[in-house]
């Protein structure tokens, strides 16, 4: 959190960007955009890191289901085979 923010101000505005935004209404002009962009960085680096989370768990997720396929492919399951041809 910036230097001159209030630690009720701060302590509300770690919760959410709403209450960051509520937070900042009572603050002078100065310490509120600080808060704001503190918040707003705060925000953007949560989002980037669930983002990489997501794109390395379809990158595993893809990299089983093609090994996964690779194996299959070709195999016939037990139950699906096609009757024998009668002569």
């Amino acid at each position: 959190m910036p230097d001159g923010i209030p630690r009720a101000a701060a302590d509300a505005a770690g919760d959410s960007m709403e209450d960051a935004v509520t937070a900042a209404r009572d603050l002078p002009a100065g310490p509120a955009d600080d808060l704001l962009t503190a918040a707003a960085e705060a925000y953007t680096r949560g989002l980037n890191t669930i983002g990489v989370a997501c794109a390395v768990i379809a990158a595993i997720s893809a990299t089983i289901a093609l090994t996964m396929l690779r194996r299959s492919r070709g195999a016939v399951p037990t139950g699906d085979r096609a009757p024998a041809a009668r002569t």
